[in-house]
């Protein structure tokens, strides 16, 4: 008894496990399904987003832009059908199993639970999958290939079998015939019956979505749809049931255009914005591109192409960036059927940067239009476009004032349409513009308009209008005194810590201030702008430092305007180089005078900087005397290799034919002094005093001086120099032609301790 309830207990405890062990295995079929499933579905995805341009420029145009497309559909069908082969023989190898169980548990674990339906259904859309990949793999391949698998395909669908016995099936089987029928009118017409049979059969049974299919595949083949078909298809696309169905309503309005209706009721029914209205917009650009590139345009836009398709094409170009394209939409511009205001503001951006002056015309011929017959899509309001012109005009007169005449309209029309409301930076800008175009008058009359107001362009104007008066009043001594109280005044009035545009109208009114004070050359406005720069430190060095550098001059302080210049000048910026060639010229005068400095070494640094500036930066009228100048820099300086440039310089100027300049033959005799041949160098400096002519009963120049110093020290180092013979030269020339200029008297006398 004991063994048996043993044994009936044992069994049912194998009933259970059973029953556990079958629970356990149909959770892991349901994963399993639910994963292979889920890979089917992705994989499909990822196809239809990658072939999506090329199958419908196909679909759009009737044959591939380009061979890059064309490959690429033929690689990626090609590679999603040997991607759901192996799913799909995994899957249909689980269906046989499930399809051959008799379990009494049948019901239980395949049924109820959805499971084979789930996993047949995956399966059937697999197949699917890989019928409309090999469709496409024939379309994409040539024509002996194309017919060979449009026949084995073919062969495939001949069964029946699911899932090619359906509605949607028999729509591929035509689509497939329709592709083989390019060559065989019997594979056409019958493709045609098969999509009549459909779109004729009213039952419930054909899916909206099917109907559409065959619709589009039947007019496609046809090569034509008259105006109530249109329509037909325009309601059918705008269903509920085909509401999400964008490849196939854009298939219907790609058919639409193809067919040259002249209309484009169904891609104008895609939500705006949107991906399905975008990629359609860029499909059309694509083609209107190509069509450009051969030559076709005119003659494909005027014939049958609806505006609205162009404006569709232009958002696309829009949003990829209007530059790629503006030699596209340069010519849509011209065709007189496009007139419409958002090609022109298209063309207008693509154009803004390369060619500022094509861009305004577009803007203002966009504007024009605009008034004329508003466009309800254009992206920006009238006066906004119109203000983008005129900034266009702005730039175009700075970069190019000859170009002020076309530059005058578009601000015009600008101020006019703002009125109070306008930027004021148009509106100052306008001011330089009305001047060029010869408009003195109403230029001088604007900006006194904006001097009266308290905007931020009040101190610029001031500013000018000073400018203005100086140079219309250039000859007047008044003028320039009116100026500089006017320029003082306005200094006063903008605060040291301004910012923005009053920053840098204080900054170049303390400049202007200080070059009038230094034209003249007197020491006593000399010393103010030095006061005025001081009193503002915060102005651009290298802008001020040839203004601080002629004031230290003015004020016989060249080392000083040397040193100013130094640490300022840079090579990418020569407005300095007037001042430099001057403050090196006053040095070399008298540079004896700084030899027994103890910075003079730092000073020669500052001095071989300034000379190469020079030099570098000096242009034809002034490059001359630069080369002179440092020549001579270099030949004071004790380094070899400074001597050895000043050589290549002298020889480079030589080689023009300036050996009998003074200049030259100075800097040959100080470098044959600064190497010790002092014989030489002796002939050379009583050379240049015999050159310098000078008034009897006057006393010679600082240059003369110059020359019988340089002389009488150099003979001090010869051999033959006897004692007393320096003392007894400098008693005879001081007596003689004395007394001689600072530094000359104290500098002849050192030579006789």
């Amino acid at each position: 008894m004991i063994r048996i309830l043993s044994a009936t207990i044992c069994f049912a405890c194998l009933i259970v496990s059973g029953n556990l062990l079958g629970a356990v295995e149909t959770a892991t079929d349901s994963q399993w399904v639910e994963s292979t499933g889920r890979q089917i579905r992705q994989t499909a995805d990822a196809y239809l987003r990658e072939t999506a341009r090329a199958r419908f420029e196909y679909e759009y145009t009737g044959r591939f832009l380009n061979e890059a497309s064309r490959t690429a559909l033929l690689q990626q069908s090609q590679k999603l059908r040997e991607q759901l082969n192996p799913l799909l023989q995994k899957q249909k190898e689980r269906l046989d199993l499930i399809e051959r169980y008799n379990g009494a548990d049948w019901d239980e674990l395949y049924g109820r639970t959805g499971l084979w339906r789930r996993l047949r259904t995956d399966w059937l859309s697999g197949n699917w999958w890989t019928a409309q990949a090999d469709y496409y793999s024939a379309l994409a391949s040539a024509s002996p290939q194309r017919e060979s698998l449009c026949r084995q395909i073919l062969e495939q669908h001949q069964g029946q079998a699911e899932p090619f016995g359906g509605p949607a099936g028999r729509v591929l089987t035509a689509r497939v015939l329709a592709l083989k029928g390019e060559t065989n009118p019997a594979d056409r017409k019958q493709a045609l019956e098969i999509l009549d049979t459909i779109i004729a059969n009213s039952s419930p049974s054909i899916p909206d979505p099917v109907r559409l299919s065959a619709m589009i595949q039947s007019f496609s083949i046809q090569g034509k749809i008259e105006p109530q078909q249109i329509q037909s298809l325009a309601a059918l696309c705008r269903k509920e049931t085909c509401a999400d169905q964008f490849e196939l309503r854009l298939s219907a309005g790609f058919l639409e255009l193809r067919l040259k209706c002249g209309t484009m009721t169904i891609l104008s029914d895609l939500p705006t914005p949107s991906s399905a209205r975008s990629f359609a917009g860029s499909i059309l650009l694509a083609e209107l591109d190509d069509a450009f590139r051969g030559g076709r345009l005119g003659r494909e836009v005027v014939s049958g192409y609806p505006l609205a398709a162009v404006r569709l094409a232009v958002e696309a170009a829009e949003a990829e960036g209007p530059q790629k394209y503006r030699d596209l939409l340069a010519e849509l511009c011209k065709i007189p059927a496009l007139s419409n205001p958002q090609i022109y503001y298209a063309a207008g951006r693509a154009w803004q940067e390369d060619s500022p002056v094509r861009a305004m015309e577009y803007y203002l011929r966009c504007s024009a239009e605009q008034h004329r017959q508003p466009d309800a899509n254009l992206p920006i309001e009238p006066l906004a476009l119109a203000e983008q012109a005129a900034r266009l005009a702005i730039r175009i007169f700075q970069s190019e004032p000859n170009k002020a005449g076309l530059a005058e309209p578009a601000i015009r029309l600008y101020l006019d349409l703002a009125g109070p409301k306008m930027d004021p930076a148009i509106q100052y800008g306008f001011v330089s513009v009305l001047r060029n175009c010869g408009k003195g008058p109403e230029a001088d009359a604007l900006l006194d308009r904006i001097v009266r107001t308290e905007g931020p362009y009040r101190n610029p104007a001031r500013l000018d209008r000073i400018v203005q008066g100086l140079q219309e009043r250039a000859d007047s001594a008044k003028a320039g005194l009116n100026a500089m109280e006017e320029l003082t005044q306005l200094i006063t009035d903008i605060p040291t810590d301004a910012t923005g545009l009053d920053r840098g109208v204080r900054a170049e009114a303390c400049r202007f201030l200080c070059r009038l004070l230094l034209e003249g050359g007197e020491p006593v406005n000399a010393q103010k702008v030095l006061v005025l720069l001081e009193q503002n430190p915060g102005l651009e060095r290298r802008r001020v430092a040839p203004l601080l550098a002629c004031a230290l001059r003015i004020l016989d302080r060249p080392v000083e305007a040397v040193r100013a210049l130094a640490v300022a000048v840079g090579p990418q910026d020569c407005n300095s180089v007037g001042e430099a060639v001057l403050s090196l010229s006053a040095v070399l005068e008298q540079i004896e005078a700084y030899e027994t400095l103890p910075t003079f070494r730092s000073f020669l640094n500052d001095f071989d900087t300034v000379s190469e500036y020079a030099l570098g930066c000096a242009p034809a009228e002034l490059r001359s005397h630069a080369r002179f100048v440092r020549a001579e820099v270099l030949s004071v300086m004790p380094e070899s290799e400074k001597l050895t440039e000043a050589m290549r310089i002298l020889d480079e100027i030589a080689a023009g034919g300036q050996l009998s300049d003074l200049n030259w033959i100075r800097c040959q005799a100080r470098i044959q002094e600064s190497r010790g041949e002092f014989a030489s160098a002796v002939k050379l400096w009583t050379q240049i005093a015999d050159s310098l002519r000078f008034v009897a009963g006057k006393t010679p120049e600082p240059a003369w001086w110059q020359a019988r110093y340089h002389a009488l020290r150099c003979f001090s180092r010869l051999p033959e120099c006897k004692i007393g013979d320096i003392e007894h030269a400098v008693q005879v020339l001081l007596s003689s032609h004395g007394p001689a200029p600072a530094p000359w008297d104290q500098k002849l006398q050192s030579l006789m301790l």
